[in-house]
């Protein structure tokens, strides 16, 4: 009873097939299980809602200071993948973490190639090009030229669109 099957239709785990709330588990798309007393979201507010990939900033999905998601506090869409704490990154556009792409660490201000790549299409700034710095606002050369009134200051958009850099 303590085990569900995930629904991608109903972002939620039915009880006739698992006795997991949504409020006691959070729904694993890769693994199809529910474990119980790791769910921090509550159903109004995102995870029984599959246009919200994730959970608000204040339920704590994506931490700003840390730039890493937890499993613990969030959802991911079963189409777009599934959280990795230890590995993964923020992905901006799809709210899914990914080891392959790395983590931007806003707290630092700085973007560490070592762990990844930024792809161009979610945005501009790349490890060869440098780091860009969103306390300062302030883009030398060849860093991503982004203000920080138009995307990476901001939790909701933490990405430089193409428009918006040089």
């Amino acid at each position: 009873p303590r085990k569900g099957v995930y629904k991608p239709g109903q972002g939620l785990c039915k009880p006739r097939q698992g006795m997991c709330k949504p409020r006691q588990c959070v729904c694993k798309p890769r693994q199809g299980v529910c474990k119980p007393r790791q769910c921090v979201c509550k159903p109004r507010q995102g995870v029984s809602k599959l246009k919200q990939d994730l959970c608000k900033p204040r339920q704590g999905v994506y931490k700003p200071r840390q730039g890493v998601c937890k499993p613990r506090q969030g959802f991911c869409k079963p189409r777009q993948g599934a959280y990795r704490s230890r590995q993964g990154a923020y992905r901006p556009r799809q709210g899914v973490c990914k080891p392959r792409q790395g983590a931007y660490r806003p707290s630092q201000g700085a973007y560490r190639p070592r762990q990844g790549a930024y792809r161009s299409r979610q945005g501009v700034c790349k490890p060869r090009q440098g780091a860009y710095r969103p306390r300062q606002g302030v883009c030398k050369p060849r860093q991503c030229v982004c203000k920080p009134r138009q995307g990476v200051s901001k939790l909701k958009q933490d990405l430089c669109k193409p428009r918006q850099c040089v």
